[in-house]
Order: structure tokens, then sequence, then C-alpha cells
């Protein structure tokens, strides 16, 4: 979905207005890049901006964006900022930044904070199309059982979900997938992270604030439940709620209304509500963290994404598709996975689950210097688990040995003797396959 807007951007990065660029040319917004808040101040004074996006330092950054906001007193705003950087996030989005940035970058997020500020549906055609493949290529029974639910049955109600898993599974993907097949699905999806906001922000960006209703409220805030208003609001990490919102939020399950922070009048709102936490909410509530009334309220459809590690099969398919995605962005031309790097990847336990595997293949595609990627572009750790799998004294040149005649064998029998389907697989092409084949004595004959 494509809409027109305006935006501001101030950074002294030239890699990140590239990224900008690339990012929302295609998206039906103009884009003014800066160097300097002096140049934004000035250009300011003469054209309206709908969006000012600010990468400076953090001391400057509420007051230059406050500045500017006076001038253009309708323009929403975001702050970049570094990750683990020492700031004071409720100071900032109480004194009127709409919100936040973390480097690195990515453009999906960047998408997502833009659509939600300028208070647009956030719909799956507005993604990057990966949250659809891999719905449709997962090979894990577990994980097709729950795709086929939550098209068939979930998404076609209102019914409260709770998404369940590790840190990294993709539980957003998960809830986009929900609202993307739901009757809801051209209204907005709007996201909140519960974890990484302070008490006094998560409360002003769930609810909204009045003018003055506090120390820095300039002006009067829409909260996230207001911005999904006919549509789907996912919550993630619900656990990480204080007590004082949690009573806040049973309100808007059972009475679908709230009030904005500083006002006495009541905002219904008619939303669909999909949590997620990877912690055990239950042991929370017996704890005494989470409120049993507020389990049991948003505890009414469950959806339990399994780790990595349980669902090993998709692991070729998952690092193709982030080889292919990071290959384009780097302008490589990569032809796939050593079956060496493959098995290593498939051998690992991914503690950090699929988010681990994406961080690490993007990081492959950038050292790789060959037509595939090979165990040398992998990292250390990869390397120790492998040989400590092995039996901790294998060479490079012997591991192969080992290994390869083995993993190739696994994967025609996963693939019922098919050669193109197995060699798609392994991310090399059908004649290497069957060079291979021969090299290990494998009849081809029995194969097809």
């Amino acid at each position: 979905m494509s809409i027109t807007a305006d935006i501001l951007l101030v950074s002294p990065s030239a890699e990140t207005k590239d990224l900008f660029r690339n990012c929302l040319s295609s998206n039906g917004f103009k884009l003014t890049p800066l160097t300097t808040a002096a140049e934004a101040l000035g250009i300011s004074l003469n054209k309206r901006f709908d969006l000012l996006i600010y990468d400076g330092g953090l001391h400057e950054a509420a007051a230059v964006m406050r500045e500017i906001q006076r001038k253009n007193p309708h323009a929403k705003t975001l702050l970049i900022a570094s990750a683990g950087g020492k700031f004071d996030p409720e100071a900032l989005l109480r004194g009127g930044v709409g919100g936040c940035l973390f480097k690195p970058l990515r453009e999906a997020e960047i998408r997502f904070e833009i659509h939600r500020l300028l208070a647009k549906p956030v719909l799956m055609e507005d993604t990057s199309g990966e949250d659809k493949y891999i719905h449709q290529q997962s090979r894990n029974q577990r994980m097709a059982e729950l795709y086929n639910a939550a098209v068939e049955k979930i998404a076609r109600s209102d019914a409260t979900v709770l998404i369940l898993g590790e840190s990294g599974t993709g539980k957003e993907l998960m809830a986009k997938w929900v609202y993307s097949h739901s009757q809801r699905k051209m209204k907005p999806f709007v996201k909140v992270s519960c974890a990484v906001l302070p008490e006094g922000v998560l409360e002003s960006e769930l609810f909204g604030h009045e003018k003055g209703a506090f120390t820095g409220a300039y002006t009067k805030r829409k909260g996230r439940f207001e911005m999904a208003d006919g549509g789907t609001i996912f919550l993630d990490e619900i656990g990480d709620i204080s007590p004082a919102i949690q009573s806040k939020f049973l309100r808007v399950l059972q009475e679908r209304e709230f009030q904005r922070i500083g006002s006495n009048d009541t905002i219904k709102v008619d939303v669909r509500v999909i949590a997620a936490t990877s912690r055990d909410l239950w042991s929370e509530v017996r704890a005494g963290k989470f409120r049993e009334d507020l389990y049991y309220r948003v505890n009414v459809i469950s959806l339990n994404i399994p780790p990595l590690r349980e669902r090993k099969e998709d692991i070729p398919f998952l690092a193709k598709l982030f080889m292919r995605k990071y290959a384009g962005r780097a302008q490589k031309s990569l032809d796939g996975f050593d079956p060496l790097a493959l098995k290593m990847l498939c051998d690992y336990d991914w503690p950090g689950n699929v988010r681990e595997l994406e961080n690490m293949v993007e990081r492959a595609v950038v050292l790789s210097s060959q037509e595939v990627i090979t165990p040398a572009d992998l990292p250390v750790n990869l390397h120790k688990f492998s040989a400590q799998e092995a039996g901790g004294d294998l060479t490079l040149r012997g591991a192969r040995e080992q290994f390869e005649g083995e993993y190739i064998r696994d994967m025609l029998e996963r693939f019922s003797g098919n050669i193109s389907r197995s060699a798609e697989c392994m991310g090399i092409a059908r004649k290497n396959l069957l060079e291979k084949l021969k090299k290990y004595g494998i009849d081809q004959n029995q194969y097809r």
C-alpha cells in the first residue's frame, strides 16, 4: 500500500541516507536528506514536512526536534539511536519524539515505524515478502500445523491470541500471519514492544496522553490502541509489563475502552489483541508478577512456536532465503552454501533461534569471497561446535571427507531420492550433486 508523505531526514551518515532512499523510494514518500541540524532548522521555515527523522547527538535531539515541531506542528518525529546507548527514552518520548529506531537499521523496521507514525495501516504487502515464503515452505510438521490452524480457524475469529516461544523464534511473523488472513487485514497492524520501554513511556504509548498531562507533554498524543482501532494490535513480550499497566490493559480486554493519561474521557475501541511472550506466564502468575485474571483473558487461544533446534529441517531453506536477501543488498552473486558449511549450520543448536541464523548468514554473505558460502565464512563458535561434535581434532579437509558423503545420503533420504529437490535444498546445482554422488561412490541409478 503506497502513501504520500514529505519526510525530512537529518543524518551525517551517507550510508544511512542511502538506506532510507532505497527503503522509501518505492513507497510513495518524498525524502529530503540533510546533514546537519542547522540545515534542517533552515529548511523547515519554508517547507512543510510530515515526518522528521533525526540521527545525531542524543543530547541535542529533543531540542532540535521540538524546535522543528514548532514550525511544523503537525509533523511526527522519529529518532535514530545506537542500541545500548545511554539516554533517557522516557524524557525523549514524552518530550514529543514519536519513536526510536535502533542501529543497525533494518528496512522492515524503518517501514513499520514510518507507517505507524503516519497512522496508516501496516499491511503484509508492505513487508519484505519473506513472511509468506517462510510459512509456505516450512517442512516441520508442528510448524505446518500451526500455520494451517492460524489460517483455517484462528484468523477468522476475533479471539485474543497468545503466541509463546523463545526469543528469536518468529513470534512476530506468526502474529502477522494471523493478521494477514483475518477480516481485519485491510485495517492497521500496530506493534508495541513492551520489554524495551520504561513503564511511564509504555503507558503513554499504549493509551496516549493529553497536552500538559505531565512535564514535557507539549501536544496531545494518540496511543497505540487508538491507532489500531478497527485493526489488530500486537503486544510483544507482554510478560514484561508492570502491574499498574496490567490493570489498565485488563480493562481494554474486558470493556474495549480506556482513558488517555490526563483525561477523564473514555475512548471506545474495536481492536483485536495478539500478544507474545518468551516467559512462562503461568509461573509469573504463581510468583505474583502477572495477574491471574489477565492471564486467562490473554490466553484464549495459544500458539506455541518450537525453537529452531527442534525444527532443523527448516534450516536449509531459511539459510538460503536469508542468503538471497543479503546477497541482493550487497550486490553479490552467490550460488548457495558449501555442503560442509550447510551441515555446520544444521548441526548447531541455535540458542538465538531464527534471529541468530539470519544474523549469522548476513555476516557470512559480507565475508564471502567465493561463489558459495564456505565454512571459512562462518564464525568461530560454529567451528568449535562442529569440532566437538566430530571428536574435536579433525582438520577442515578431514571433516569434509567425513561429513559430506553422510550429509548427501541424509538429504537424498529426506527427499525420497529426488536429486533435483535435494540439490536445491543443499544450495548447489543438480550437476554438482551428480558429481559428488560419483565421488562418494553413491549409485545414482537408485535415485531420480
